[in-house]
């Protein structure tokens, strides 16, 4: 019994602390409300059903984190949830990777 509870508690997810946006200037979105390190990956989720959007942060200032998105920003508006990956953007490299064609993402 005790192995089956300790199974479901290793399934269960992690605690994740969410920021939200509070501007967006030209290509940059800021946020706030988030502890990332510069280079982290996070998703940047609009409302209303609109594909969420991967950024990396790029820098800080007094009023929050700056992030580049890597996709498109439709359907971002001021209040939008930002969630850390934890990661930062790379590809595994090895033979397999040899000839083949990559986007920016990898």
């Amino acid at each position: 019994m005790i192995d089956s509870l300790i199974g479901r508690v290793e399934t269960v997810d992690r605690f994740v602390a969410l920021g939200r946006t509070t501007r967006v200037v030209g290509l940059v979105v800021e946020a706030t409300g988030v502890d990332v390190a510069l280079g982290e990956l996070c998703r940047v989720r609009p409302r209303h059903g609109a594909a969420s959007v991967l950024a990396e942060v790029v820098g800080f200032h007094e009023r929050g984190v700056l992030l580049m998105p890597l996709g498109a920003l439709e359907g971002l508006h001021p209040g939008s949830l930002v969630e850390p990956l934890g990661r930062s953007l790379g590809a595994d490299v090895g033979p397999e990777l040899l000839g083949r064609v990559l986007n920016a993402l990898g």
